[in-house]
């Protein structure tokens, strides 16, 4: 896998930009056709008319970087870690929430309304244990059982 090329510092772009293209460069939005790309793809699309691919870049990046949060963490060179998230990822991740939360169903030809009952207390009570997990709880699953049901 080869790595992608690494964009125009930003410090060398804002020095060559045109007086006359800064209005339309800071306006630019940071998704190009609601796709977020990468400096390594967009230098090898069409840029808008009058504007240079770095110039392209350069609206692009500054409005990503109104998105950007930093991280208490730093890289090599003690600059911190940034992260952004871009409108398409949101929509994404509600789809996610939305489509991926569990339903605890089952018909009632298959069960009796007691197995049905049995089976969503027993449903709870493993994702009340798998979450205190998940948040450091030391225990074991049989220990947190007990702990809940009685022995």
């Amino acid at each position: 896998m080869k790595l992608p090329q690494s964009p125009p510092p930003l410090t060398r772009l804002l020095g060559q930009i045109n007086v006359e293209d800064i209005d339309r460069v800071l306006n630019l939005p940071s998704l190009v056709k609601d796709q977020y790309i990468h400096w390594d793809k967009l230098r090898h699309r069409q840029p808008p008319e009058g504007l240079s691919h770095e110039s392209w870049w350069l609206g692009i990046k500054q409005a990503r970087n109104s998105l950007l949060k930093q991280l208490p963490l730093q890289d090599k060179q003690g600059q911190p870690f940034q992260f952004g998230i871009p409108e398409p990822v949101l929509q994404h991740l509600h789809r996610i929430d939305r489509n991926a939360a569990g339903g605890i169903d089952m018909d009632s030809p298959i069960a009796t309304e007691e197995d049905r009952d049995r089976y969503l207390v027993s449903s709870l009570i493993e994702e009340a244990i798998t979450s205190s997990q998940l948040e450091g709880a030391a225990t074991t699953r049989d220990e947190a059982k007990n702990a809940t049901l009685g022995p």
